[in-house]
């Protein structure tokens, strides 16, 4: 077993069909990619490489339909002779296999696909190693969106969608933690920026691919309608002139409705921005000393967004007191 710890990278990644398939060359260092406790194959080719250009389609096969179960490198030779120096690769084709960093396995001839699938069976990782590896994934994804790295948190966000494909039960609360995965990344981008833009189509575009039961799972609608608050995030001012605005208000009968749309205004305002307490205690006070004189379509106005809040609360022990406290006001 040879360690070679190399300190190389992915460059560009494909295409999101492929987010397990990747393109190397020297100087480049990617830790993660290397390291990581998913086997990767590097695959040293040439152009002029007859045998190479035969492996390479079957290579790209098997690594797509095992879901991110393994990742591919591929390595031009003739543009890396560090990366040949380096792996004592004399002669084309050469495949091999490593597991964090270190080479264990490798092939240098040409191979059939029942007989490349079961070179890299017995590397492949077991169930519960694959949640470990999501959970890692989003970690860095979260990471990479804290730090300002948009791109490479999406990249991360997509080999965690592409790996569980076809996992119902797994892609429902993975799908759930991407969505608000991505919220999170989008609130920490500039108002009206490309990035932003960027993130909230990648969601949308999750989204129109799942299928119904996915859709229904509340795991998924949960944070499918933190989402949709978005259309009501408040500029960077907007909440402070809002609450002024409430707090010249009065509930006397002629006011009433206007502190109603202030309200509901501030509360999808505070929740757009994940303040769900305070948005929920703003409609929770006007439900609580408008009755009788704000009008009926009003109050179901601003009981519907509170149930709406409460349903995306993220702390369910704190959703069922707000959801007891409206029961109490007697309102339905």
């Amino acid at each position: 077993m040879t360690d070679t710890s190399l300190p190389v990278s992915a460059s560009q990644p494909q295409p999101a069909s492929s987010p397990w398939i990747y393109s190397l060359s020297s100087g480049q260092t990617d830790a993660q990619l290397l390291h990581s406790d998913v086997p990767v194959l590097l695959d040293f080719w040439a152009s002029w490489c007859a045998p190479c250009r035969a492996i390479l389609p079957l290579l790209e096969k098997q690594v797509s339909e095992l879901q991110g179960q393994v990742l591919l490198f591929k390595v031009d030779a003739d543009q890396s002779p560090e990366l040949l120096q380096r792996f004592a690769v004399h002669s084309l084709p050469a495949v091999l296999l490593l597991q964090k960093g270190k080479e264990v396995d490798r092939f240098q001839q040409t191979l059939s696909e029942p007989q490349i699938r079961a070179f890299i069976q017995p590397w492949l990782v077991a169930p519960d190693l694959r949640i470990r590896q999501v959970r890692d994934l989003l970690r860095q994804a979260e990471q990479a969106f804290a730090t300002g790295q948009a791109e490479r948190a999406m990249r991360r966000l997509q080999q965690v969608y592409a790996s569980t494909a076809g996992q119902e039960g797994m892609l429902a609360q993975v799908l759930a933690d991407l969505l608000n995965a991505v919220l999170a990344g989008i609130r920490q981008q500039p108002m009206g920026s490309a990035v932003r833009r960027g993130l909230l189509q990648q969601a949308q575009q999750w989204l129109a691919d799942a299928g119904f039961a996915l859709l229904r799972d509340p795991r998924v609608q949960q944070a499918q309608a933190r989402l949709a608050l978005l259309e009501h995030e408040p500029h960077s001012d907007e909440i402070a002139t809002l609450r002024q605005r409430l707090a010249h208000f009065s509930n006397a009968s002629k006011d009433a409705d206007q502190v109603g749309e202030t309200a509901l205004l501030l509360a999808s305002a505070l929740a757009a921005a994940a303040d769900y307490r305070d948005a929920l205690d703003v409609l929770m006070a006007f439900l609580q000393t408008s009755n009788p004189v704000a009008s009926a379509a009003l109050r179901q106005r601003v009981q519907a967004r509170l149930i709406e809040i409460i349903d995306i609360l993220p702390d369910r022990v704190l959703a069922n007191q707000y959801r007891r406290q409206l029961f109490a006001l007697n309102v339905f």
